[in-house]
């Protein structure tokens, strides 16, 4: 591959109450290593709220970030943990911090991490606004759900503004905005209100994605929108839906890559399916950047994704690809999945001066650079109910309190959710939140951090898969942390009292509270309901120095089963009480 040369910038910031511009100097760095700071931008900050965009580079690592923000420096809040890829140009962490004081000062520097180690942000500081109050969200879990429709479930606490809500739904986490419903106005009063709305014409055995989404007319911002949080379900089987996705990977000789991905589906029409993902993309780029699309009478400018109706297992589908490279980027390099299990006939890809048979290899090498279009002759799909293909990874990046464990998995053409088992032995115990991974006919890699571990302990872990065909388990890894006691593999000893924010949040039904203590000291953390119940006591001892982390399994002090809704964690030591809220959702 052609080294490229990467320029990026780091910003040393200004900014005032009410945020926007802010000031940099440039500097050519070397890519590799952990990820780079961009630059902060306020978008927005009322009453209670402020939206920020912060940009990093993660330098071709996949990549993590997070916000840590208080009223000084000592950043004890943070906000959940987003993958940002592993990108070789800068992409932007959004989001929106609330239930903040008005007109109070706050610091806030974000922070990012990768397989190469951790940076943050420079410190920067924001001003809530005397007035303007933006009304909060949460997204509940699904409810009533069949094989063609279920019913969306948010809940809207009002703050004084003028407040309305909707839903946006989607059939993969990247589309959750594909689709949307109708919005309803709330009013201008303070109380707290359950939305329901039954969502129909969705398609069997699929996952979707789901948002609960707040607006407020605030003076002199206008309208902000709030999301509640992503929820995911599944419709369910009825025996007849069918379908198979096939991803084709592009690479040219610059590096730069592409996905398109083509199959059949028993709920696919012959134009764009929006809720199969099938999206009308905008023009060809200037000639010199990458681009590959599918062509087709009734699809505009091209989609990425081609889906034809299912109707017999001895039909013929006609696949016709346009693409061009980034600069000189030939040989163009086009990849795929095995496809002897999904076809039963003939696959034959066509240039104009080339035909090749896709059963009899997975790849090709485009090497004419005045051949922008090919074609994909598919005979005899085969959509067949097929349990996923999981594989376990060796471990990506071990620190000495979290970790980013991997694996592979093959949905199979069938809409496929993941997860990870782990724990301090083979019997696991404990597991990751799980994702929606997608449709595919071939491997997917799959990666999720862990936080909340102790140093120098060895951890067992495996991937699992499930789709309607049935739940496989993959082999089982282990990794060890290391042995530093800190915050971070270079940190020392906190010289304060922190404690953070619960990981992940919303959760269901574990979940994992960090702290640090600077003296040894008796420490007591408890579980409150909303309306200040104590649920469970989840220790009370006298502890050393260091940093700790504690879960809760979303069980009282009976053991019993906690039910969905707003819980607040209050940990006192010495001299120190500090409460957060959390969310549980099932």
């Amino acid at each position: 591959m052609r080294p490229r040369l990467i320029f990026y910038f780091v910003f040393i910031l200004t900014t005032t109450a009410s945020g926007n511009a802010l000031e940099f100097t440039q500097t050519n760095v070397d890519t590799s290593g952990p990820p780079t700071f961009e630059r902060y931008f306020i978008n927005y900050v009322t009453g209670n709220a402020i939206k920020l965009l912060i940009s990093f580079l993660p330098n071709g690592s996949e990549t993590v970030a997070w916000i840590e923000w208080d009223t000084t420096s000592a950043y004890v809040n943070s906000t959940p943990p987003e993958n940002l890829g592993r990108y070789q140009y800068g992409v932007q962490l959004e989001q929106t911090i609330i239930r903040l004081k008005p007109k109070t000062v706050y610091h806030f520097r974000g922070v990012a991490q990768n397989d190469y180690g951790i940076t943050y942000g420079p410190d920067s500081t924001f001003q809530t606004a005397t007035s303007g109050f933006i009304s909060e969200a949460i997204t509940l879990t699904a409810d009533s759900i069949t094989s063609t429709s279920a019913r969306l479930r948010g809940k809207c606490k009002k703050n004084g503004s003028r407040t309305g809500s909707y839903f946006t739904y989607g059939p993969s986490w990247s589309q959750k905005f594909l689709l949307n419903t109708s919005k309803q106005y709330l009013g201008t009063d303070t109380s707290e209100v359950d939305i329901s709305v039954t969502v129909n014409s969705l398609i069997p055995n699929t996952s979707y994605w789901f948002d609960f989404r707040v607006y407020s007319n605030i003076p002199d911002i206008g309208y902000v929108d709030i999301s509640g949080g992503n929820q995911t379900f599944s419709t369910l089987d009825d025996s007849v839906t069918k379908g198979l996705v096939v991803p084709l990977h592009f690479i040219d000789h610059s590096g730069a890559k592409r996905i398109l991905r083509f199959g059949v589906h028993t709920a696919a029409t012959k134009c764009l399916d929006r809720s199969l993902g099938e999206l009308e993309v905008p023009p060809m780029p200037p000639s010199g950047q990458m681009e590959t699309r599918f062509m087709a009478g009734c699809f505009g400018e091209g989609t990425y994704i081609d889906l034809r109706p299912f109707s017999s297992s001895t039909q013929i589908d006609t696949y016709t690809v346009k693409f061009q490279t980034e600069g000189d980027g030939h040989p163009l390099n086009i990849s795929w999945s095995n496809l002897d299990s999904l076809y039963n006939g003939k696959i034959t890809l066509t240039t104009l001066l080339d035909t090749m048979d896709m059963k009899s290899t997975t790849m090709y090498e485009m090497t004419n650079p005045f051949i922008n279009y090919f074609r994909i002759v598919a005979e005899g799909p085969r959509p067949i109910a097929q349990q996923p293909t999981v594989t376990t990874s060796s471990e990506r990046y071990v620190g000495n309190s979290h970790g980013q464990i991997a694996g592979m998995i093959n949905p199979k053409g069938l809409a496929s959710i993941s997860w990870f088992e782990w724990g301090p032995t083979p019997d696991y115990g404990k597991t990751t939140s799980i994702r929606d991974i997608g449709n595919e006919a071939g491997m997917l890699p799959f990666t999720t951090f862990l936080f909340g571990l102790n140093p120098n302990t060895s951890y067992h872990y495996r991937a699992v898969a499930q789709n309607s065909a049935g739940i496989v388990y993959g082999n089982d890894q282990t990794f060890t942390t290391t042995g530093t006691t800190g915050i971070g593999d270079n940190e020392q000893l906190p010289g304060r009292f922190l404690l953070k924010q619960n990981y992940p949040n919303p959760f269901n039904p574990l979940t994992t509270i960090e702290y640090h203590l600077p003296q040894r000291q008796n420490v007591e953390i408890e579980i409150y309901n909303s309306v200040g119940q104590l649920i469970k006591t989840l220790i009370n001892t006298q502890q050393e120095p260091g940093s700790y982390a504690i879960q809760w399994n979303g069980q009282d002090n009976d053991g019993k089963v906690a039910s969905s809704g707003t819980y607040f964690y209050q940990i006192k030591t010495d001299g120190v009480v500090q409460v957060k809220k959390m969310l549980l959702l099932k």
